[in-house]
């Protein structure tokens, strides 16, 4: 299955207040403030809108930020990689993919490899999961250096600047989904019993985080975390298509104005001249 422009206006650009015609709420959602998500309530959700079976699915992760693993051992001289290098093998075998990296050289720049090693400790390691939808960053550069930040940004660059936007997407089956879920939301709860700290930083200005699962032929799901409010809806798929239609929209107004406000400014320009 491939994404298609409706899927992408849907997953990137609909704004969340201009959701309407909801079929039904679960709550709580699919998204978890501490870890990560809610299997029980994303296994409900799921079923309504796949059904018994496994179904194609597109899963858009949105602006997914500011959840983290995080050492509560104060002692400086502990390595950096600590909480990376405990937590990976509890996702290493996560169904949807689990791609880990590790940048060396003293900038990071030298060469990348999938291989630890301690002999010539690496500059900062990534866990890619979810394809790419998901990303768990590490470094020595950390505040706290001894954490992973999770995000749907993407850290792979070598100067671990940010190598994507803001939203990024995971196409499966949807018992894919399920049972990934349950691993990274165990492998948070295990991390939690190692003595780590785990779940949302509070922020002022925390951004609304958001999933959105969609089926091409039922409808979609919008899974909301804001705070430690979490959410689901469920649309049918006549409401996705109004919702995109009236986006898309939106969207042309939008370029119209900003075309005519670049040709009033090169009139203004030409006059002057």
């Amino acid at each position: 299955m491939e994404t298609k422009p409706e899927h992408e206006i849907f997953g990137e650009d609909v704004d969340f207040e201009h959701i309407r015609d909801i079929k039904r709420v679960f709550q709580p959602g699919m998204l978890s403030s501490q870890y990560f998500f809610n299997p029980v309530s994303l296994r409900n959700s799921v079923s309504e809108l796949c059904g018994p079976g496994s179904e194609d699915i597109l899963v858009y992760f949105k602006v997914i930020g500011g959840i983290n693993i995080t050492s509560n051992d104060k002692d400086e001289k502990r390595k950096w990689w600590g909480a990376f290098q405990d937590f990976i093998p509890l996702v290493e075998r996560i169904p949807a993919g689990c791609e880990v990296g590790y940048w060396y050289g003293s900038d990071g720049k030298e060469y990348l490899s999938p291989e630890f090693k301690e002999s010539t400790p690496p500059y900062q390691a990534f866990a890619h999961l979810f394809g790419k939808g998901i990303d768990g960053f590490s470094s020595f550069v950390n505040q706290n250096p001894n954490k992973i930040d999770f995000s749907s940004w993407t850290y792979s660059k070598p100067d671990g600047s940010l190598a994507g936007g803001k939203t990024s997407v995971w196409i499966g089956k949807s018992d894919v989904l399920l049972e990934s879920a349950w691993v990274l939301n165990n492998a948070f709860h295990e991390m939690e019993r190692e003595g780590y700290k785990v779940g949302s930083e509070e922020m002022v200005g925390d951004r609304r985080k958001e999933i959105r699962i969609i089926h091409p032929e039922r409808g979609a799901l919008v899974g909301s975390l804001y705070g430690k409010d979490s959410i689901t809806l469920f649309l049918e798929k006549s409401s996705l298509v109004k919702l995109v239609e009236q986006s898309y929209r939106r969207l042309m107004k939008q370029r119209m104005a900003t075309v005519r406000g670049r040709s009033s400014a090169k009139q203004r320009f030409a006059y002057n001249i």
